[in-house]
Order: structure tokens, then C-alpha cells, then sequence
């Protein structure tokens, strides 16, 4: 979910008129954020992208700051990765590569409000089913599922017309998960990955196939 609005004045080329290269800085979805003010709400990342438009021949690979460096993972090919909320201060440069391009220096400014849903998520979102029909279980008895990381660990015992089950509540981590099912044989992965992202946890998917014994 993006949640975004912005104000910016427009910019009006006189009539006849080639326009000059200028920088352009969008995120993953969402309006130009260059002299504007924009306010973002992320779901689990949020990835800017600054380019150069009209000769981007004429300039290095533009270059992403902000006022809080912590609050950017920048790389060599004109993006950066927003950390963690808050309010920013964007700084927008490219250098010309050659002594013809219509400008010595190209730069630009943008304000950026992030900001995170006041929800919780799960980490693991498991799934049974039956590895010989590929649908829920049925039947009468009643499952066992666990999941443990070194910090933290969750366990629910349930009938069998629960057929999914979530977990690690914005509990990033590495976890064992494991499903001990009445007429089933035991199941387990183990090293399922839960990541945060810049305000939750990115939920990992499993797919518990089981094989009746």
C-alpha cells in the first residue's frame, strides 16, 4: 500500500524552446518527487530512482543523498533503498561527462515524509495440505504446529479444518518450522527467512506438503 500526495509548481517551456537535461527522482510507485512534497506510506520497502532526461548521455549516473544518512542504502546505479521512516530532505546531483552538456551540474531537492501503518504482521503465513490430493486436510484429529527462532518461538495446537496458520508476529528471524499432524508423517523446514522491511516484517510463505502414513 502507497499512500501519496504531493505539491509542486509547474514547469512551463517557452514556446519553440528545446528543453534543457534535468534530473528526474521517483520512487517504486508514486508522482515526481523533485521540488515537491510528498508523503509515502510503504508496505515493505521503498526503492528511489533518480534519472537524467533529455541527453543522459551527457552525465555520470546520478546521485541520491539525504539529510539523515542513515536513512539511505545507496547504490551505483542512481538508486537508493529508504531504511526506516521519518521525514527527509532529498539531494539529487549528476556531473557532466562532457564539456558540451547544457549544464555544469545538475541538481535537485525534494522533501519525503514516510511514514508506517500503526498494524502488526505476521512473519509466517504456513499452509497444509495433503501431498497426494493437493487439498486441505480432512478427516477428524488435530495438529501440532511450531515455529522457533533463536529469540523467539510459537506454538498452536488445532483441528484439522484449520489449514493455515500465521505467526512471528513483526518478529524478523531465522525459524524451524515443523507440523506434527495426526495420520501424517512429521514435516519440517528448517532456515525459513523473515526480513524486516522499512516497517514491518516481509511474511515468509510456507507450504507444508504432508504424506499420510
Amino acid at each position: 500500500m502507497c499512500a501519496c500526495s504531493a505539491s509542486t509548481a509547474p514547469s512551463v517551456d517557452p514556446p519553440g524552446s528545446v528543453r534543457q537535461s534535468h534530473l528526474s527522482l521517483r520512487a517504486d510507485v508514486g508522482p515526481e518527487l523533485l521540488f515537491a512534497e510528498v508523503s509515502m506510506v510503504p508496505s515493505d520497502s521503498l526503492i528511489l530512482r533518480a534519472t537524467v532526461q533529455g541527453k543522459p548521455e551527457d552525465y555520470g549516473v546520478p546521485v541520491i543523498s539525504a539529510s539523515d544518512t542513515t536513512a539511505l542504502e545507496r547504490r551505483n546505479d542512481g538508486t537508493a533503498t529508504v531504511r526506516h521512516p521519518g521525514d527527509l530532505i532529498l539531494t539529487v546531483t549528476a556531473l557532466p561527462k562532457v564539456a558540451s552538456a547544457s549544464s555544469p551540474l545538475l541538481s535537485g531537492t525534494a522533501r519525503l515524509h514516510v511514514m508506517c501503518t500503526a498494524e502488526a504482521r505476521p512473519g509466517l503465513a504456513l499452509t497444509l495440505q495433503d501431498s497426494a490430493t493437493g487439498q486441505p486436510l480432512a478427516g477428524s484429529g488435530s495438529m501440532r504446529l511450531r515455529a522457533i527462532s533463536v529469540a523467539y518461538s510459537d506454538s498452536t495446537t488445532a483441528p484439522f479444518l484449520m489449514s493455515s496458520w500465521s505467526t512471528a508476529w513483526e518478529r524478523p528471524g531465522t525459524y524451524a518450522v515443523t507440523a506434527d499432524v495426526d495420520a501424517y508423517q512429521p514435516w519440517r523446514r528448517d532456515n525459513v527467512e523473515v526480513s524486516r522491511g522499512i516497517c514491518h516484517v516481509r511474511m515468509a510463505h510456507v507450504l507444508a506438503r504432508l504424506q499420510r502414513r
